[in-house]
């Protein structure tokens, strides 16, 4: 890459993300298989009895500070991307400038309207290409949603996977009443899971940490599509669209850099 490369940043935050993307898939595969919890029990007025699985907020909040860099690092490629490119179409003020995303494609266009004003046409009609608004590119748009705002603690989500749970029968005398196994509702504030909940009149009696083993999974967000699969995958997905986007934006600032570009002058006869 050459030192004046308008896009050596953004370039080197691709390559830093691949390294984050390697440390993730390591942090999730480590979590999963030997993560460390304490089992909560709690009860309400009604005798309802709730089991969780209490993580440790050091193991989670590595997960989400590796999700959260690869993420943030996306997302400057693009803006970095986008202002540079905007600037070889003539563009000079890139203070407020950033990659346009919208709830819908009305409101990405009035992004564009109102922070694009002095952007060239040809980039700003290759950005509506990519459609970065929800109904459009999915994918693509997630990245908004995942750099907005809470984003600490809505970046992962830990469930049970579809292995579900390892239930050691010797490890407990009774269970009996009402009873639901392995709802999987995760508390990021507090870093807990859900394993089992016993209505009113239910019992259980034994060593519930060693009875009920939960096989765990890391999504990201809530782990709905187009994030849904392991956390991991998810990531590198939307790694793959985000260097789609920049290749392509950098493909249309050579195509812009032609037009913008001086001709010599004629040679005289």
């Amino acid at each position: 890459m050459q030192a004046d490369d308008p896009f050596e940043s953004p370039m080197l935050l691709l390559k830093f993300t691949e390294i984050t993307l390697s440390d993730f898939d390591a942090a999730c595969a480590e979590f999963c298989s030997n993560s460390h919890y304490d089992v909560v029990k709690r009860s309400d007025r009604s005798g309802r009895i709730e089991f969780y699985c209490r993580f440790s907020k050091a193991e989670t909040s590595r997960l989400r500070i590796l999700a959260y860099r690869a993420i943030t690092d996306l997302r400057h490629a693009l803006d970095q991307t986008f202002c540079a490119a905007a600037k070889i179409g003539g563009c000079n003020n890139v203070k407020r400038l950033y990659f346009p995303f919208g709830r819908t494609r009305r409101d990405m266009e009035n992004q564009i309207a109102d922070r694009c004003k002095n952007v060239d046409a040809m980039l700003l009609d290759f950005v509506r290409q990519c459609e970065p608004y929800e109904g459009g590119n999915e994918a693509l748009y997630s990245l908004a949603t995942l750099s907005g705002a809470a984003k600490h603690q809505k970046l992962i989500t830990v469930t049970r996977s579809a292995e579900g749970f390892i239930l050691d029968g010797s490890q407990f005398s009774v269970i009996q009443g009402p009873a639901t196994l392995g709802s999987s509702v995760w508390n990021p504030s507090r870093d807990e899971l859900k394993i089992l909940t016993i209505e009113p009149g239910g019992l259980f009696e034994g060593n519930i940490k060693d009875a009920l083993k939960p096989r765990l999974h890391v999504v990201l967000g809530t782990g709905e599509p187009p994030l849904s699969g392991p956390a991991p995958a998810a990531l590198r997905a939307l790694s793959e669209v985000v260097q789609r986007v920049v290749a392509g934006m950098v493909e249309e600032a050579t195509r812009i850099a032609l037009v913008h570009t001086p001709r010599p002058p004629s040679p005289l006869k």
